[in-house]
């Protein structure tokens, strides 16, 4: 079952990741830069991508996270993925 939070048209270049992203630890909230030198997308910027990514990791702090990185302009134009884990 698919779920569309927002819909809409896009274009870009897309940032594909096989890793889960924890927004909180691994995203700099100002830049967009991975910061998890364990990440397979270590120093690479979401800023204007389209990030697919299988899941999210952590608790709802990743949406505040996820709203500071859009306040900085230095989110991804779409973000999609499998899944979401809380933990």
């Amino acid at each position: 079952m698919k779920k569309i939070l927002v819909s809409g048209k896009v274009e870009g270049v897309v940032l594909k990741s096989d890793n889960p992203i924890n927004f909180l630890g691994t995203v700099d909230k100002k830049t967009g830069i991975i910061s998890d030198e364990n990440h397979d997308l270590y120093k690479k910027s979401i800023k204007d991508t389209v990030l697919v990514f299988p899941s999210g990791v952590g608790s709802s702090v990743g949406a505040y996270t996820i709203y500071s990185i859009k306040s900085n302009e230095s989110a991804p134009l779409a973000m999609i993925c499998k899944k979401w884990i809380l933990l």
